[in-house]
Parts: C-alpha cells; structure tokens; sequence
C-alpha cells in the first residue's frame, strides 16, 4: 500500500512522477483494460466465520403494482412540485443471511450451491424472526 500526502502546489516534475507511479503499481507488468482492473480491484474478501449466506436472484415481476404505489403515495404525501424519473422494476438480487455455530472466525464461505446453503441455514433457525435490511443501489 502506498500514499500520496496531497501538496498545495505540486510541481510539473512531481505529477509526472506520481503518474509513474500510479502506472507502476497498476500496470505491474501486466497489459490490461480499465475495465478488466476495476473488476479484479472491487471484490470483496469473501465470506468469512460463522455466517450462512445463500444469495438469491428474484425475478422481475409482470405487475406494476409496486410503481402505481410508489407514485400514489408521492402523490397523497408531496405537494405538487416533485419532479422524478420512475425506475422500472427489475430483478431483486438477495442474500439470506443466517448464524452458523460451531465454525472458526476465519473459516471460509461453505462451498456448494446456494439451494443447500438456504437449506443449512434454516436448520439452524431458532426463530421465526426475520430482520429485512436493505443496503447498497437506489431504492
């Protein structure tokens, strides 16, 4: 890892030179696309500990109940001014997300499909509550 303390006023020679470096670090002798080094930079480091974690791909529905809603209620709740593009419904990528006992802190995603993974996961449901968190896009 490295870092670039910011200057009030870098000269031309110490751009250059922090460009060299940049292209150093990301070239690493290796020709590649912007966009092939942004995939290999932006994963994660994976599952780890004791997490089930079975993701899930809904599929876009065929009703457009959910829009008509969500602009009912802009409508009942706004004033009259809003201005707004609708987004048109799509797929609902999910992850169920459940304890795992009895695995180390540092043990790996269990392997296997996700249909298994749901399945370890309800077994060790103790409970009938489900906690809904949203994260991440534009809701």
């Amino acid at each position: 890892m490295f870092v670039i303390k910011p200057r009030n006023n870098p000269t031309r020679e110490q751009i250059s030179e922090r460009v060299a470096l940049i292209r150093r670090v990301m070239m690493n002798g290796t020709s590649s696309t912007v966009s092939a080094r942004q995939n290999a930079t932006t994963h994660g480091p994976g599952v780890r500990g004791a997490v089930w974690v079975s993701r899930i791909t809904y599929s876009k529905p065929p009703e457009t109940d959910i829009s008509e809603s969500v602009r009912k209620a802009i409508d009942l709740l706004g004033d009259g001014t809003e201005r707004y593009r609708m987004p048109e419904v799509g797929e609902l990528e999910a992850q169920w997300v459940g304890w795992r006992p009895g695995v180390d802190k540092n043990t790996l995603e269990s392997s296997g499909n996700d249909s298994k993974k749901y399945n370890c996961l309800m077994r060790e449901v103790k409970s009938d509550l489900t906690i809904l968190y949203v994260y991440g896009g534009a809701f």
